[in-house]
């Protein structure tokens, strides 16, 4: 990665929503030669402009798989230049290592998944990498994790969680102004009378996704929703995921919805 490629990253750090720097970056790209992936920028530009319900966006997510698969390795090369180049020291792989891997998304790597040790350890390199704006753990947090861009706008646990653990919610403390905290791979095993205390004091994101369990009630507002991973809770005290709904489900492609009406017994 050049150096005038990296000035194109900051200036999106900097500006994480404004379109208009990443078809820059795509312009320079088609000055590069790299027709493909200046191609590949205005692809996602054009879709996340579009948003979610536009008919045309199945056909355009065919077009970034089919694009990924056959550049995608050559592309993900130079990432891998810029975290030599800034001193990660950690180890990049998708089963073990510290840095488990990383999505694009309007043309710039934008979602991280890395194990809670290795952003402490090497943060600064890991969100070098892009505008991050969705933040995937791949570990529960054992201790409290780093301060975070201003431009995260999604921290999830994304890999599986011991059955013992305890759930310590404190290491989160530091995502308090991230607006949206996805905890449902913990399971259904978070205490409502734990959770929704925290997100009403400001100690955790203000809204705080759970997995739900039959029969478990949650207190406070909330909502109760339905997506591609299962039921869910929000817990959501001010009333903030409305606004945030659409756009969660463009960073992370998942669109989460109210459950189904049942029909009362006896109704025909």
């Amino acid at each position: 990665m050049t150096d005038d490629e990296h000035a194109f990253i900051r200036a999106a750090q900097a500006e994480p929503d404004e379109d208009t720097l990443r078809l820059a970056y795509a312009d320079w790209l088609d000055e590069q030669g790299e027709g493909a992936h200046a191609a590949f920028v205005r692809l996602q530009v054009c879709r996340s402009r579009a948003g979610m319900f536009d008919p045309g966006r199945s056909r355009w997510l065919g077009q970034e798989r089919a694009a990924l698969q056959k550049h995608q390795r050559r592309w993900n090369g130079r990432a891998h230049r810029l975290l030599c180049r800034l001193g990660f020291t950690g180890t990049v792989g998708t089963r073990r290592g510290g840095l488990r891997g990383w999505d694009y998304h309007r043309g710039m790597i934008v979602a991280l998944t890395v194990e809670a040790g290795a952003l402490a350890a090497d943060g600064t390199a890991v969100l070098a990498l892009g505008p991050v704006a969705h933040l995937r753990l791949a570990t529960w947090p054992t201790r409290q994790l780093p301060p975070l861009p201003v431009g995260v706008k999604v921290v999830s646990v994304a890999g599986s969680v011991a059955r013992d653990r305890s759930f310590d919610l404190s290491p989160f403390a530091p995502v308090a102004g991230v607006p949206v905290l996805d905890l449902r791979r913990a399971g259904p095993r978070l205490r409502p009378d734990v959770v929704f205390p925290l997100v009403r004091a400001g100690a955790l994101s203000p809204v705080v996704l759970c997995r739900a369990a039959r029969g478990q009630r949650w207190p406070g507002p909330g909502h109760d929703v339905v997506g591609p991973c299962g039921d869910a809770h929000i817990v959501d005290p001010d009333g903030k995921w409305a606004a945030l709904r659409l756009p969660f489900a463009d960073l992370t492609g998942e669109l989460l919805t109210p459950p189904p009406t049942r029909a009362p017994p006896g109704s025909p």
